[in-house]
């Protein structure tokens, strides 16, 4: 009967620490739902940062009550505050100020604790007319509201120093201080949709917000671009492809730099391709649990790649065109026969010059997120950095084409037609950059002189199309020399593959002599001008 009873005891006690055991879990998981924190949360840390360390505790654990992840970003926040602790507005400010940034951590609880509401409260009421004077209302990410009214079995929080020696604010010693210190979580109360970061002292924009744009014209820009440098590659492949089965079609210096810079504007235009299909782990990056856009500033490896690679290879493009219109006449041609050394130091050149156009852009931190199309670009939205790196660029190339361009049509005034046709086709496409270069550059311009983004219009839309706009027209003209060099190849065979025969005369004529003969027969194939390889 004893051992009975004993082994009930037992069970039931079991029974009770089981269901002591249920109801902490219980109990824990309501803690965590309230304050939103796993139960998984962040180990404690100790506090580092000097102004905190002579608090009642001595551990804290991240994310902290306003979002920041590490100590170094809870550390910029609390120093904003530095001003209002001189001040001395309330004796409490500081204590207050590291249970947010800085909040206790003990092993016994699984969440951060924080300030009690009264201590949030007596803090407010006491330097809220302060920050009113300068113009700043109470920071939102401090709202009272939030924080426990005292400790219990729902939550816990810290009551703060038992007494609050206030004095009056000294406001003339550090007036100037305040001003430049502005509370960062007020900074961008007046743009929406942007978050302030301690990094760059900017409002930064959110990833999926407008960016003074509406979504209708960023949907726009985004399908335009998509379309535009899907037309370009495909383009360049079909000269590609034809190039290589037909390789004696492009054998001249003109023609050949146009073929390469079609390719490299094709290789931007897959650029744009692959930044539009991954423009959120491309052009923003994560800062306290939200998505921003790449700014100045900001170093995001996979953005900074892409700009580079646009900015390259647009270059490059530009600058085998600049080459066409160089080399695009007969007189220049005449010393480009079998000069393979002009075609390799004009490939140094080309592929050279652009790199260290590269590094002084690096070097400049020009790499920034365009707010319209959301791809990384050089300037990308910066109006300076634009004005230095794309618009004279474009200045100077286009003024630099023009002048090859004058003064060989100069030298084709008053001197024999040509008979090649080439010659005249290269002058032609040749032509076209400049004209295309002067529209982007007087978009570059106007873009530059308005002060604020005008949505989705002409001018936006010439200077974000720029590149796939300028690898259509070279690749289209590059495919159009290729028929007409395969058409006219052709042309010369048929007519060339007997060789020309007059008709029988009816009346008998006198013998002609054989070197008569000769001469004849070399005039007659002496008709047709030496013939390029055949395509």
């Amino acid at each position: 009967m004893v051992y009975l009873v004993t082994r009930l005891l037992g069970c039931f006690n079991r029974m009770q620490i089981l269901l002591l055991y249920w109801l902490m879990m219980m109990h824990k998981i309501e803690i965590c739902k309230t304050h939103r924190f796993p139960l998984s949360s962040p180990k404690c840390q100790p506090i580092t940062v000097e102004q905190c360390k002579d608090l009642p505790y001595n551990e804290t654990r991240f994310p902290n009550l306003v979002g920041d992840e590490s100590e170094s970003d809870a550390a910029n926040g609390f120093s904003t505050f530095d001003p209002l602790i001189k001040i001395r507005c309330s004796s409490r400010l500081k204590f207050f100020l590291c249970s947010i940034y800085f909040p206790m951590c003990t092993d016994k609880v699984p969440i951060a604790i924080g300030p009690c509401r009264p201590l949030c409260e007596r803090v407010q009421m006491k330097c809220e007319p302060l920050l009113k004077e300068f113009g700043f209302p109470w920071p939102i990410s401090m709202n009272c509201s939030k924080f426990p009214l005292e400790n219990n079995h729902d939550a816990m929080c810290m009551k703060g120093p038992a007494s609050d020696e206030d004095g009056p604010p000294v406001v003339e010693e550090l007036e100037s201080d305040i001003t430049k210190n502005v509370i960062t979580s007020n900074r961008c109360m007046q743009q929406p949709s942007t978050i302030y970061m301690n990094r760059t002292g900017h409002c930064v924009p959110l990833c999926h917000s407008n960016n003074g744009y509406t979504k209708d014209d960023r949907e726009a820009a985004s399908t335009a671009l998509f379309i535009m440098s899907l037309l370009c590659t495909a383009l360049t492949s079909v000269c590609l492809l034809t190039f290589c089965t037909r390789k004696h079609c492009l054998v001249g210096l003109p023609e050949l730099s146009l073929l390469f810079c079609s390719v490299s504007f094709s290789v931007s235009a897959i650029v744009y391709l692959f930044s539009l299909l991954y423009r959120d782990q491309i052009s923003c990056i994560e800062y306290n649990s939200k998505l921003i856009f790449v700014v100045t500033g900001v170093q995001h490896i996979p953005c900074t790649i892409v700009a580079i690679l646009l900015y390259y290879f647009g270059t490059t493009g530009r600058l085998w065109w600049f080459v066409l219109c160089c080399t695009w006449n007969k007189y220049t041609q005449r010393h480009q026969q079998n000069s393979d050394s002009l075609l390799f130091r004009t490939h140094m050149l080309a592929w050279g010059i652009p790199l260290g156009i590269v590094i002084l852009a690096l070097m400049a931190q020009s790499v920034r997120a365009d707010p319209l199309s959301g791809i990384c670009l050089v300037g990308g939205g910066n109006r300076i950095i634009e004005a230095v790196f794309v618009s004279l660029r474009e200045l100077i190339l286009l003024l630099c084409s023009l002048v090859p361009l004058f003064f060989g049509c100069l030298a084709l005034i008053g001197s024999a037609p040509a008979t090649d046709h080439s010659v005249a086709s290269a002058g032609l496409l040749g032509s076209l950059y400049p004209m295309a270069a002067a529209f982007l550059l007087l978009s570059s311009l106007q873009y530059l002189l308005t002060p604020t983004a005008t949505g989705w219009n002409t001018v936006t839309a010439i200077k974000l199309l720029a590149d796939p706009l300028l690898g259509i027209l070279a690749s289209a003209g590059c495919f159009i020399q290729i028929l007409f060099n395969i058409f006219k190849a052709n042309r010369l065979q048929l007519l060339d593959k007997h060789g020309y025969q007059p008709a029988a005369p009816q009346i008998p004529q006198p013998a002609i002599p054989s070197h008569t003969a000769t001469a004849s027969n070399a005039y007659s194939l002496s008709r047709y001008p030496e013939q390029r390889p055949l395509c």
